[in-house]
């Protein structure tokens, strides 16, 4: 009969991505949008924000975040003359720190120039009016994990083997002292008899040499 076929090789598995590294520096400013409040600021003109940053700095759009968003003058104390007003403070995040210099330098050239008021317009920001600097460019270091406790080392747990012979070696050093002692018991015995004239004979221990 013919040879059974051989089942076909499975094709090799591909190693396992390595994990990226995580962010170790922080860039963080704050600029002010003329146009806008807090209301009007919603999650459409977040993103927009969001992605007019990430195109001027070079960076991912998942690294820029808003951390918070404030109206200049709050709407009840606002008058008709004074333009509505946020201000944005958000961060970037950099692996390198020579990515975070060259954002900074790039974010600086783009507010002074106008480059990101033009982009944040293209990306949806439509009523934006002006842009203003309110907090210069900064890079930090982020704080690194703190690192894992030290494991206490585990005190040395006895072998089984080693019980019995210290048991046995307890038993060693009992039975010669218990021998000693009969030995000097039978010779002080045999010593005061052979004073009486009478010489015993010491069953319970080996014959010692009788001292006169």
């Amino acid at each position: 009969p013919p040879s059974p076929t051989p089942p076909p090789t499975p094709p090799p598995t591909s190693p396992s991505p390595l994990p990226s590294p995580s962010p170790q520096y922080s860039l963080t400013a704050a600029v002010g949008l003329n146009g806008y409040t807090t209301i009007t600021f919603d999650a459409s003109a977040d993103l927009a924000f969001k992605k007019g940053v990430a195109v001027l700095g070079g960076v991912a759009l998942s690294s820029v975040e808003v951390l918070f968003v404030t109206d200049e003058i709050p709407a009840r104390r606002r008058t008709l003359l004074q333009a509505a007003r946020v201000n944005v403070n958000f961060t970037i995040s950099f692996e390198e720190l020579s990515r975070a210099t060259s954002t900074v330098v790039a974010l600086d050239a783009a507010v002074a120039g106008g480059g990101l008021q033009m982009q944040l317009v293209t990306e949806g920001l439509t009523a934006l009016t002006d842009i203003t600097l309110l907090q210069v460019p900064s890079v930090t270091l982020r704080s690194l994990p703190p690192s894992p406790p030290a494991v206490p080392r585990a005190s040395p747990v006895q072998s089984p083997q080693s019980a019995p012979l210290a048991l046995n070696s307890s038993m060693s050093i009992l039975v010669s002292v218990c021998a000693l002692v009969v030995s000097v018991a039978c010779s002080l015995s045999l010593r005061r008899r052979a004073r009486r004239g009478r010489l015993v004979e010491c069953v319970e221990a080996p014959p010692l040499p009788i001292v006169v």
